[in-house]
């Protein structure tokens, strides 16, 4: 049996680890930084009930749709190169056609 010093206690190899206080962490330290935020009443309902229907937490409903809207974003910018590269495309025939 060994022992070690553990926060200045004395403990056996054979003593199960104690378990922090407080809630658990569900990530791992240090992965997802912390937002702090408010929002009107309605949007906090609306919030709070789409999370409960989807089984999330609030905190996962947000990160949800805030990378939908990154996705919507980035959508948007690929529609805008395309319409630019068609629209280039269709100018470069028009000279031709003249």
């Amino acid at each position: 049996m060994q022992n070690a010093v553990r926060r200045g206690v004395l403990v056996t190899k054979d003593e199960k680890p104690r378990r922090g206080r407080g809630r658990p962490r569900r990530y791992a330290p240090g992965k997802r930084p912390t937002l702090t935020f408010r929002v009107q009443e309605d949007m906090h309902r609306e919030l709070a009930e789409t999370a409960e229907r989807a089984g999330y937490s609030i905190s996962e409903e947000i990160e949800r749709r805030l990378n939908e809207w990154k996705s919507l974003e980035k959508t948007k910018e690929d529609i805008a190169k395309l319409r630019a590269a068609a629209k280039a495309e269709l100018d470069a025939r028009r000279i031709q056609a003249i």
